[in-house]
């Protein structure tokens, strides 16, 4: 690719990295304390036995600190307190963020200019203080006692007293004394802090003859509750919001707390409330309005196949949000990811291995309006369909995959025309019932801080209908200009998508240096489609049009991975994974057919309509190796470096194949609206009326591999409030795409192919010039290379647009070059504003262009450039500081602010791509690039119960209008129109122990989806309101 001064500049820089100048700076403490997302002020200080000043609005203090071991509490208004051991070096800043739960101990993260960053989990700690007293049975102390939890022991003094400190988790609480029986305290609720229990009686033990006291252990033993979380919070609002501060790069998080809150199911439906993302057909992401070609995905890192062979990403509403810890979306490069980076790349990270045991399962039940209940279109099927899997009904027979086809009236053709007409291919209607949906958990962590094994297990199914009518339109253009309908038709359309999934993860922990993990993923998604088109067609007559088609989408993923800290060598750190995916699509017994409408109004089966059975496979395997290794240097006085040096290498292989077929009549046709399993059946095969014929393209049939192997190198250096982060990628990719005619072996294959290889700079820059705020400049140049199915001639339909799409074996890579600017300023470490400026330019970026002298055909050109450039505004706040608002009449500041936040953020993007020499019968040479909407909102109100036993949250998201396709010939583009989504979520504890229920409302202003061309509408339907209910039970 061609190489940019600035980039050259970018890599001459890396070996500076090792220099550094000396800054001195004040050792301070930074405290800050928040509850949920909102900062606690008046939070009493104390430094060893000195008091210091509380905490303000912000809920932050700041503390100067002599060098030398001290311990820092804080105690909150309602009365907890958090004790934090430090060791405070000279010229030493320290900022200490702690967050509250309300069903768990705090959790505080100290970041140091000196040690780095730790987290502390008090959970994971002797945080639990229990206190009491034993007697005997007239109430008398007994001193001496032996008081056992969790092996610790306490001995009562004279009194009868006793104290002892442990990790939360729950035991048996054991008493043992002299002349008494063993005794047991029945359960009782033990929070993190002090505690203390109801006085544990002893009874005095029995003589037994010719002995001493008896010492009987007869004693049911009972366990004391010490409260606390079961899940870990890797994904936790607050240690996101952390990342998004200290990252080098430009990214954006939601953590699991905030996809919860919305209601949504899945990742895709989440991550359109990321600031500058949009959500195309409710399963693609773009990223700043470019199209999916422009993203990427990756699970915990790791690159992985999409079961669609339209899209180069997996569909993200494959992955459900119960199975999330968190989604991060990446919008400035870094050179341990892959190459291939244009608008952002999704990170999707699984959830780990529990704290504790954990047993948990819900259930949902929802209604669509103007889907349940309603008679839907519905053809036959098999007798599993309920689970997503086809029980063998759509098999096709044995001897159908072969070529040729046995020949013209033989037995054997015979045979399979029977076996494929007894299928039927009629439509019916049956009345379609609610939205279903299980879920069902278990986990569970074994041993102590030298070793410790884990695992997490889930199992999920979901049953989900869409029942749509939809107005369509196609326009042709006369000289002056003026559209004309040239198709004008309702499609009704059934929908029915059935989800399964199972996962596991397991890990194990060696100290606190060696962590390894393992993860394995089966996800599925089926589709069931019937649909009925009835209009007029570009051929001037009116056509009624049926399609049936099941797909089956399979993901399955095994990842093994670990992360070692050596303390022997410097703190080297070693990070290696390994990823094997593999994504089928299979689309058995696919079916379409036409009839026509006569004179009499009637529509009636044709010959020149006869209908289409097609079988479609795809196999798409990938396995990559990743490895790497960091090293810090400390250089001085905030100073320091960390360098990055890995690699991964990538191998992936697919084959596609498509086969077609379709019944001849051998006799005329027969008159009037005739059914056409009447039609189309055995006993016509028998009589000869039809017989079944192979209609396949030569181009249906495909295979693929690719080759990429990488390196890279990346340093960060920390310069007091300056941060530095340069590196480079070098990729080594090989593509291969082969379209073979099976038909004709002596056909030579189309081959198409990329060889390439690419240095790739990045640079960021971050300046921190106050405590609250920072800028963060970056430079970096990727690629974007074509996907198989773009380098092969094998045709597609492509579902956004209903259209066919044929790819083109000269396609070439894309080279992009970006800059981003972003001003981050933190109210606190939940709350921020942020505003960011982006550019980006593109070489040969691939554009969808019509086929000359077609009508309904796409294919794929590398245009000349195209730009995109765009601001973004995002702001998250707690409302508590209304109470404090002179500006507002007393009566409205009241304590209920405090349990408000609100959250917007807001896009504006602009785009123009040129399609120079590629531009062809298009309408226009210079336009918006496709998907790129003009501006991109979303805006959140949520409130939290003080009490922590629920939260609402009312949710509102619109995307601008974006070109979906192309004009051509005069005919203007297709834009499809603003949508405005408002949804509603609440949830709330049950009086029952481990019980929640929620409930969620999507689009309840239903307004109509639109897409036009030339200021006419061309597509028009409703989606429908929602309601879903779902009860969780937790242990």
């Amino acid at each position: 690719m061609k190489r940019s001064p600035l980039a050259a500049a970018v890599l001459a820089a890396l070996p500076l990295l090792f220099a550094g100048a000396a800054q001195a700076g004040p050792a301070v403490v930074d405290f800050y304390l928040f509850d949920g997302s909102t900062p606690v002020s008046g939070v009493e200080l104390q430094l060893d036995t000195a008091p210091q000043p509380p905490t303000g609005d912000s809920g932050g203090a700041r503390l100067e600190v002599a060098p030398g071991t001290h311990v820092l509490r804080a105690r909150t208004p309602s009365g907890v307190e958090i004790d934090m051991p430090l060791d405070v070096a000279d010229d030493e800043t320290l900022q200490i963020s702690a967050a509250l739960y309300p069903d768990r101990p705090p959790v505080y993260r100290v970041v140091s200019s000196v040690s780095g960053e730790s987290t502390v989990d008090l959970s994971q700690t002797d945080s639990a203080e229990l206190a009491g007293t034993v007697v005997d049975a007239t109430g008398a102390p007994v001193a001496g006692a032996e008081v056992t939890v969790n092996g610790v022991t306490a001995t009562t003094d004279a009194s009868g007293a006793y104290t002892l400190r442990t990790r939360p988790g729950t035991y048996p609480l054991l008493v043992a004394a002299p002349g008494y029986e063993f005794t047991s305290l029945p359960g009782t609720g033990l929070a993190y802090g002090d505690n203390a229990v109801p006085p544990v009686t002893l009874a005095a033990a029995a003589p037994v003859a010719g002995a001493g006291p008896a010492s009987s252990e007869a004693s049911t033993l009972q366990g004391v509750t010490v409260e606390q979380a079961v899940e870990t919070d890797d994904g936790g609002e607050f240690e996101l919001a952390v990342e998004r501060r200290d990252t080098a790069q430009v990214i954006d998080t939601l953590s699991i707390d905030q996809i919860s809150r919305a209601g949504d199911s899945d990742a895709a439906t989440a991550l359109k409330r990321v600031t500058g993302l949009s959500l195309v057909d409710d399963k693609f992401i773009y990223v700043r309005g470019l199209g999916e070609r422009y993203s990427s995905v990756l699970l915990n890192g790791a690159q992985i196949p999409s079961p669609d062979p339209t899209r180069r990403v997996v569909p993200l509403d494959l992955f459900p949000s119960d199975i999330l810890s968190a989604i991060a979306v990446q919008k400035t490069y870094s050179p341990d990811m892959p190459g291939e980076f244009g608008g952002g790349t999704v990170q999707l990270r699984t959830r780990g291995v529990p704290d504790a045991f954990l047993l948990r399962a819900s259930g949902t039940l929802g209604y669509v309006d103007g889907t349940t209940g309603e008679d839907g279109l519905r053809s036959v099927g098999g007798g599993r369909d309920w689970l997503g899997r086809d029980d063998g009904f759509r098999d096709a027979p044995d001897g159908l995959f072969q070529r040729p086809l046995p020949p013209r009236g033989s037995d054997a053709l015979a045979a399979l025309g029977r076996d494929i007409a007894g299928k039927g291919l009629g439509v019916g209607r049956k009345e379609i019932g609610p939205d279903t949906g299980f879920g069902v958990s278990v986990g569970n962590r074994f041993g102590d801080d030298d070793f410790a094994l884990g695992f997490l297990s889930a199992v999920r199914y979901a049953q989900n209908w869409d029942q749509r009518e939809e107005h369509r339109r196609e326009f042709s253009t006369d000289a002056t200009g003026t559209l004309t309908a040239r198709e004008d038709y309702i499609r009704e359309r059934t929908e029915r998508v059935i989800d399964s999934g199972l996962f596991l993860a397991a890990g194990a922990d060696i100290g606190s240096e060696h962590h390894l993990t393992a993860t394995a993923m089966q996800l599925r998604q089926t589709e069931a489609e019937d649909a009925i088109d009835e209009g007029l067609r570009s051929n001037g007559s009116v056509q009624r049009s049926t399609r049936i088609e099941w797909t089956e989408n399979e993901l399955t993923t095994l990842q093994l991975g670990g992360e070692h800290t050596l303390p022997a060598a410097g703190d080297l750190g070693i990070f290696w994974q390994y990823t094997d995916s593999r994504a089928t699509r299979d689309l058995p017994l696919g079916r379409a057919y036409r009839y026509g409408q006569n004179g009499a109004g009637e529509f009636v089966y044709t010959a020149s309509f006869p209908p289409q059975v097609r079988y479609e496979f795809l196999d798409d395997n990938a396995d990559e190796a990743q490895f790497g290794l960091r090293y810090p240097f400390t250089l001085g006085d905030e100073r320091t470096l960390t360098l990055d040096l890995g690699g991964s290498r990538v191998r992936r292989d697919r084959a596609s194949e498509i086969w077609r077929y379709s019944f001849r009549n051998l006799v005329a046709a027969p008159g009037g609206e005739v059914p056409i399993d009447d039609i189309i059946n055995p006993g016509a095969i028998d009589s000869g009326t039809i017989e079944l014929i192979g209609v396949s393209n030569a181009t249906d049939f495909y295979t693929a591999d690719q080759s990429l192997d990488a390196l890279y190198l990346n340093g960060d250096l920390q310069l007091g409030d300056w941060r530095i982060n340069l590196g480079a990628r070098q990729e080594d990719n090989t593509q291969r795409v082969i379209t073979q005619n099976p038909f004709l072996p002596g056909t030579p294959p189309v081959v198409a192919g990329i060889d390439g290889n690419d240095l790739l700079p990045s640079a960021a820059i971050t300046w921190a010039y106050s405590e609250s705020a920072q800028w963060r400049l970056g430079y970096n140049e990727t690629v974007s290379r074509p996907e198989f199915r773009e380098l092969s001639t094998a045709p597609y339909d492509d579902p956004l647009l209903d259209i066919s799409v044929v790819g083109n074996p000269d396609l070439v890579q894309t080279d992009i070059r970006s800059v981003d600017l972003r001003w981050e300023y933190y109210f606190n470490d939940l709350e921020s504003v942020s505003i960011a400026l982006f550019s980006k330019q593109f070489d040969n970026p691939i554009e969808l262009v019509r086929t000359p002298g077609s009508n309904d055909l796409l294919s794929l050109r590398n245009a000349d450039s195209a730009d995109s450039r765009g601001i973004e505004f995002d702001i998250s706040r707690s409302l508590g500081y209304f109470e404090e608002a002179t500006w507002l009449p007393e009566s409205w500041r009241r304590s209920f602010w405090q349990d408000l936040s609100v959250s917007a953020n807001y896009a504006w993007i602009d785009s123009e791509v040129d399609l120079g020499d590629a531009v062809g019968i298009q309408t226009s040479a210079r336009r918006p690039l496709q998907g790129q909407s003009k501006y991109l909102a979303n805006v959140a109100l949520s409130w939290f119960d003080p009490e922590g036993r629920g939260d609402a949250t009312l949710l509102y998201n619109v995307a601008g209008e974006r070109v979906t396709r192309a004009g051509q010939s005069g005919l203007p583009d297709e834009y499809e129109q603003p949508f405005h989504q408002l949804d509603f979520t609440w949830s709330r504890t049950l009086p029952w122990d481990g019980w929640k229920a929620k409930l969620r409302l999507r689009n309840l202003l239903d307004p109509e989806a639109e897409f036009t061309q030339g200021g006419e509408v061309s597509r028009r339907y409703r989606k429908g309101r929602e309601v879903a209910v779902s009860v969780e039970w937790k242990y």
